[in-house]
């Protein structure tokens, strides 16, 4: 089920629509209709296919676009324009699957960050006068702490990919005369 809206470039009217199965929106000019299996698992891929259809006498091309994606997820079109005519193409919606900080940020260097707590307190250590002994103890058990926080693995980090859930977004037709937006209802799961 989802709503579809239709902006046309000379005329703000809105139409709205409740559908369920195939989705098709109609402007002056073209529609665009989306059909498949709108249900993808963590780290998947969903092929939907996309069909725009001039209507009479409507000759331009027409540019796909996705908007309103999940977060870590990618929209990818066989084909971005669909020719003066129209046309079909496949359009493929990419989840991202959970994994590690570090594959997540190959180009930061966060690797010593673990140790960034117990490397300040000992350099305070060796630079607190003598006398200080109940101060200079903290810093040992910080030192500790954080020795033995990282090597249980706390601080780890993990990026969770796409989350599961149910999600609307949005198949953009953009002509030189018409924008006509289809909004599809896409299912996430955590297969």
């Amino acid at each position: 089920m989802g709503e579809t809206r239709i902006l046309l470039a000379s005329d703000s009217t809105t139409l709205m629509e409740t559908v369920s199965g195939t989705v098709t929106t109609a402007g002056n000019g073209f529609s665009v209709s989306v059909t498949g299996a709108a249900k993808v698992g963590v780290g998947g891929v969903a092929s939907l296919q996309v069909a725009v259809a001039p209507q009479t006498g409507y000759m331009q091309p027409v540019q796909l676009s996705c908007a309103d994606l999940p977060s870590e997820a990618a929209c990818t079109f066989a084909a971005h324009t669909i020719p003066a005519g129209g046309g079909t193409t496949t359009l493929q919606l990419t989840t991202m699957a959970p994994r590690s900080c570090a594959v997540a940020d190959s180009g930061t260097t966060t690797a010593g960050l673990p140790f960034a707590g117990g490397a300040l307190a000992g350099f305070l250590v060796l630079i607190i006068p003598g006398k200080r002994t109940r101060l200079k103890g903290l810093l040992v058990a910080l030192i500790a702490l954080c020795g033995m926080a990282t090597l249980s693995g706390c601080g780890a980090c993990t990026d969770l990919g796409t989350k599961p859930g149910t999600y609307t977004i949005r198949v953009v037709g953009t002509s030189a005369a018409n924008v006509v937006m289809t909004k599809v209802q896409v299912t996430v799961t955590a297969e």
